[in-house]
């Protein structure tokens, strides 16, 4: 399986993550992605390409996005837009589908837990590649579930608990 991570950045300002650090962090997920997706199981061979595209954006067009899609009038820090190729495509590709990631939004949030911002852009990426999966935290159970692969995947990266006052 090989992977391919496209950064868009829509921001128009330099002072975001590069590309590798994206392609780094998005990275342990892909690799699993059979084992955290069974529905993706089927689609990957040793020659299937995953393929994510991560866009950052502003506050504006972040908050574009969550009222369009989400009917929410707020920027906010990453949104998940998941793609499936029709059934009946026989291509060698698995288009997971797009995060669009708002840099301000993160940084702010980043500045006000006290973290490192490039810890919380890792665990924006981790976040919306799970929704990408399937996986949620609209109902408790779905929630714990997530929250712990979220916490797995930011010590793979080397990265503390996002959550240290719940887990």
């Amino acid at each position: 399986m090989n992977t391919n991570v496209i950064l868009q950045n829509a921001t128009g300002t330099e002072n975001i993550p590069s590309g590798s650090d994206f392609t780094a962090w998005a990275q342990p997920l892909l690799e699993h992605i059979a084992e955290l997706s069974p529905k993706t199981a089927n689609k990957i061979t040793p020659d299937t390409l995953v393929e994510l595209c991560i866009r950052v954006v502003t506050e504006e067009e972040s908050q574009q996005l969550n009222l369009g899609f989400r009917n929410k009038d707020k920027p906010t820090n990453v949104l998940s837009f998941g793609y499936e190729l029709p059934d009946n495509a026989d291509l060698p590709i698995l288009i997971l589908g797009d995060l669009a990631i708002c840099a301000d939004v993160v940084v702010r949030e980043a500045a006000g837990l006290g973290i490192p911002a490039t810890e919380h852009w890792a665990h924006m990426v981790i976040h919306g590649i799970l929704h990408l999966l399937g996986y949620d935290h609209q109902k408790p159970d779905d929630e714990t579930i997530m929250t712990a692969l979220e916490i797995k995947y930011m010590d793979i990266l080397g990265y503390e608990n996002p959550y240290p006052n719940t887990h």
